[in-house]
């Protein structure tokens, strides 16, 4: 829906996503539950060939994928020993797959470096990769 279904996203664009429920308040508990900053919600009516609508729309803060890079990457500096994805996705309070994403871009940028550990990759902060 929105910019994405008209074909005008652009980086700042806002994500519009549909969510069904009985209950608004299980919906907001569910974002916060994995992170999101709700910032505000409101129910909001149209009327539509001469039928009122209502919805319930919730307003949530996101990071750009910059601003979680640069987080991602003042974390992995600020662990001399080391780091792992599962450890920092839990430290930011983002999602696993969200910190794997930035982290293979770091990496390939050249500003982290990873060691296999048994199943897992040790990150550390290459300290000329600025």
């Amino acid at each position: 829906v929105g910019s994405v279904w008209r074909g005008t996203a652009h980086k700042n664009s806002d994500i519009d996503i549909l969510a069904f429920s009985q209950d608004p308040k299980s919906v907001i508990d569910q974002l916060e539950k994995v992170g999101c900053e709700v910032t505000s919600s409101e129910w909001r009516s149209v009327t539509r060939r001469g039928k009122k609508e209502s919805s319930f729309h919730i307003y949530v803060a996101l990071f750009s994928g910059d601003e979680v890079e640069k987080k991602i990457l003042e974390a992995i500096r600020n662990s001399p020993r080391g780091t792992y994805i599962e450890e920092l996705a839990r430290e930011l309070k983002l999602n696993r797959a969200t910190v794997k994403d930035r982290v293979i871009r770091l990496e390939a940028q050249g500003k982290i470096e990873a060691e296999k550990k048994g199943a897992t990759k040790m990150l550390y902060y290459k300290e000329d990769g600025n």
